[in-house]
């Protein structure tokens, strides 16, 4: 298994978590009360297909219900996905996030590095992207937007025009949104040129239900059609097919909780600036990535006997142990962040 964040030690509720990213706003007043008063269901099995709650996500963002598939989490839709193309050579433009990788080498697909550089801010721009998928005899490839763990931000035009490069040339464009509604108030309802396009979106992470592993994914219809005849059955349980219409109808709740994000985001960003050797990334998402360029694992050591977790970045592919990923989090938790670093800075 590939590591990610989420503290899982005995002393969790003690540690304060900036390894994983989801919305501050945490659980809606009442979805506990919704939940339990579908308890009885659970004596039943769950629909085999998820329709329901494929029907209220469709209905919401306005995709075509032939265009759309559902899954446990983003992760099973991105695994199903990879057995049912089977690449011999599939690009993968990093760092981004480690499960790509997994997913397709497990198969014995080549994996083509798309290497972006710290001097360039990792940032993809349509020139690199020719360059890169131009490089190889890639089959497909795969671009998270916003980027895990950059926080990098690809704007639509240009989106629109890598799509539209991968279609010309044949091969299979792959987009990871699994943190857009971070970055924009309103989903693109796309539907990209040619067939070979799919997109994988999470909803664990906006609406802040991780443990219910709710994601979906929309492609042309000739692959969604694919993945349904190789997907496995009963992959929603009965409490997250249930509580799908209810976030959804709360979305002003989520919004809320983003917007605070935003604010949250600069403020860190300005604080930790000003800190010797540290460089902080511009982010368009719940999370910023930072390179200690000395004593990095010192720094983290402190951090975590005072009880703070962060995400170590040595296992994402041109990153090294300089790197860390800090979620954003509430103006408490980030502010005892900051005295923390000012005391070991002292």
């Amino acid at each position: 298994m590939n590591k990610h964040g989420c503290y899982m030690g005995d002393n969790i509720k003690e540690i304060i978590d900036f390894s994983y990213n989801i919305n501050i706003c945490g659980i809606k007043d009442g979805l506990d009360k919704y939940l339990l008063s579908k308890i009885s269901s659970i004596t039943r099995y769950p629909e085999i297909d998820g329709l329901s709650a494929k029907n209220a996500i469709c209905d919401f963002y306005g995709i075509d219900k032939k265009n759309c598939i559902m899954g446990n989490g983003a992760v099973e839709l991105l695994y199903l996905f990879a057995r049912v193309v089977n690449f011999k050579k599939v690009l993968i433009i990093n760092p981004t996030f480690t499960e790509y990788e997994r997913a397709f080498k497990i198969l014995g697909t080549e994996i083509i590095w798309g290497n972006l550089k710290y001097e360039d801010n990792f940032e993809l721009n349509i020139c690199k992207f020719k360059e890169l998928i131009y490089s190889d005899e890639i089959e497909g490839v795969i671009i998270c937007n916003p980027n895990n763990p950059t926080g990098k931000y690809i704007d639509e035009e240009n989106l629109v025009k890598m799509q539209t490069i991968a279609n010309n040339k044949g091969i299979y464009f792959i987009l990871d949104e699994s943190f857009i509604e971070f970055a924009m108030d309103e989903v693109p309802k796309r539907k990209f040129k040619g067939e070979k396009w799919f997109i994988l979106r999470s909803l664990t992470k906006y609406y802040a239900v991780p443990g219910l592993r709710v994601g979906y994914a929309i492609g042309s219809e000739t692959i969604i059609k694919k993945l349904l005849k190789h997907k496995e059955p009963w992959s929603l349980n009965t409490f997250a097919i249930e509580a799908i219409p209810f976030l959804l109808e709360n979305r002003e709740f989520y919004k809320k909780g983003n917007n605070q994000i935003i604010k949250n985001r600069e403020y860190l960003l300005s604080k930790l600036r000003k800190l010797t050797n540290w460089h902080c990334f511009d982010s368009e998402t719940n999370f910023i990535l930072c390179k200690i360029n000395e004593n990095a694992d010192k720094v983290i050591e402190y951090l975590f006997k005072n009880k703070i977790v962060v995400r170590t970045c040595d296992d994402f592919k041109g990153l090294d142990q300089s790197f860390i990923r800090l979620a954003i989090k509430d103006l408490d938790s980030i502010n005892i962040l900051l005295q923390v670093l000012k005391n070991y800075y002292i």
